[in-house]
């Protein structure tokens, strides 16, 4: 029998070797600098690529098969388009004006939008755009039928009214709309809101969206109440929604949260076809709670902020967090959990808290509420400095393993926040190691540490297994951390 090389391997077991190469390699330090970046982890193709003319043919679907338009020319270039001969090859375009590693802006302009249509394979775009979406880039867009998948980010969609009729997006399947972008959420402060509630009105509720799956808006909430029964209508395959708003300091108002998502006079829809939801700051008498489907079979009650927002006030006030985030005590979660009642498809929930630490209590109704349910994350804020150690003994004994033992999970995540994530105490492992030997079942024990002055980028985790059970336990300690090493601007 011939022994396979890869010069007979298929392509498609090629490709997979390729994508298997690139998620285990570390990012390159000359392009990767940040998340913005992190698809560019491609360059293992290249040296397979050279080996022959065959291999070189082989490798250009994947290697080509994401585009960032920066990359299109160099600094003297006055056009950001992909070269003619990727355009066969092209299924994902990252679309950015600035690029922050080299500090300089990128020409983006009618000629690439006169590009897409020549991307047989174009499935889906991101935008990153430091102005404000022009009409045409919706257009042209929308008239995609192989477009599945449009996100864009630092939203700043003002200019000019949309003519909903130009707009069709009959092949969506997933649509994101965040203000945040690579370095803040803030935004300019000529953004004409008026316009831009019309035009994000025009676009969620005066088109159809016969094929969309997935809707995630983020940041701050609509100026003007986005009415969910006419949305739903709108989306009748919609089973994957986030809704996942944050406090909004820079509106006159200064509104915070809690947010209703559903107005008490509106009449929402059947929401059967509902799999996932995730909601932010979300108050507990909003209506959409009590109509959560008997098949859903992922929740997030969330509780995020504005990352990084110069403007933001750091400090608490009654009934909200540390950045005005809405963190609500365990027993009014318990209580709802109770209100709604049982949800027996439910496998993954991620709850924020407003005080350290979960209870035995608190999970006794998580089991009532989600008896099915296999991934849990609890966040929850940091405890004060005197009790630091409480985050490495973060079991609570016998009450907690055995609340904990009444739910089938296989995976739990303990997530908490500092002032900034490197306040941390370090792998708390003392603790995993107890958890993992009260809870046959578990299978990974998470840690994550966030911060509120920290990106969510720099969130640190750390992740246990069985297999830490057949070492001897680890010693009961936590890192020492000098307060006064960080920088002034993050410790107020």
């Amino acid at each position: 029998m011939e022994v396979p090389t890869l010069q007979t391997l298929p392509t498609e077991i090629l490709h997979t070797i390729l994508e298997e190469l690139r998620l285990s390699a570390n990012a390159d330090s000359e392009t990767v600098t940040s998340t913005e970046y992190s698809d560019f982890s491609r360059r293992c193709a290249l040296s397979i690529a050279t080996v022959s003319r065959r291999l070189r043919l082989a490798t250009a679907p994947w290697t080509f098969s994401t585009v960032h338009n920066l990359n299109a020319g160099n600094r003297e270039s006055s056009s950001s388009v992909p070269p003619t001969s990727l355009w066969r090859f092209v299924r994902a375009l990252y679309v950015r004006d600035y690029s922050y590693v080299q500090e300089r802006p990128i020409p983006v302009d009618n000629t690439l939008l006169g590009t897409l249509e020549n991307m047989p394979v174009l499935t889906t775009v991101t935008l990153y755009l430091r102005r404000a979406v022009p009409p045409d880039f919706f257009y042209a867009l929308g008239a995609l039928t192989t477009l599945s998948a449009l996100h864009i980010y630092q939203a700043q969609i003002d200019d000019g009214r949309l003519d909903r009729s130009l707009m069709r997006f009959e092949s969506l399947q997933s649509l994101t709309l965040r203000i945040a972008g690579p370095t803040t959420v803030a935004r300019a402060p000529d953004v004409d809101t008026n316009t831009e509630q019309q035009n994000i009105h025009q676009i969620l509720l005066s088109i159809k969206w016969p094929r969309l799956a997935t809707l995630t808006m983020t940041e701050h909430p609509p100026l003007q109440h986005l009415p969910l029964s006419v949305l739903l209508l709108r989306m009748p395959a919609l089973s994957d929604l986030s809704l996942l708003f944050t406090p909004d300091a820079h509106h006159q108002a200064q509104r915070f949260p809690p947010f209703y998502l559903v107005s008490p006079t509106d009449s929402l829809p059947i929401l059967d076809n509902l799999r996932s939801l995730a909601i932010s700051n979300c108050a507990f008498e909003d209506p959409l709670l009590r109509k959560l489907p008997r098949s859903l079979t992922s929740l997030k009650l969330l509780a995020l902020w504005d990352v990084l927002d110069p403007d933001f006030p750091p400090w608490p006030i009654d009934g909200l967090g540390f950045m005005r985030e809405f963190r609500p005590p365990q027993a009014r979660w318990a209580l709802l959990f109770d209100q709604v009642g049982t949800l027996p498809a439910l496998t993954t929930l991620y709850v924020t808290i407003g005080e350290f630490a979960p209870l035995a209590s608190f999970v006794d109704a998580i089991a009532a509420f989600a008896p099915a349910l296999h991934t849990l994350e609890i966040r929850f804020p940091a405890p004060d400095e005197p009790e630091r150690l409480m985050m490495v003994d973060l079991t609570q004994g016998e009450p907690l393993f055995a609340a904990l033992r009444t739910l089938p999970l296989r995976h739990l995540c303990l997530f908490t926040d500092y002032i900034y994530a490197g306040m941390h105490p370090g792998p708390p492992a003392h603790s995993a190691y107890q958890l993992l030997a009260e809870l046959p079942g578990l299978e990974t024990i998470t840690y994550r540490f966030g911060g509120w002055y920290s990106r969510e980028s720099d969130t640190v985790e750390f992740v246990w297994g069985r297999g830490m059970l057949g070492r001897p336990p680890p010693p009961r300690a936590i890192r020492h951390v000098d307060q006064h090493a960080f920088a002034p601007e993050y410790v107020p």
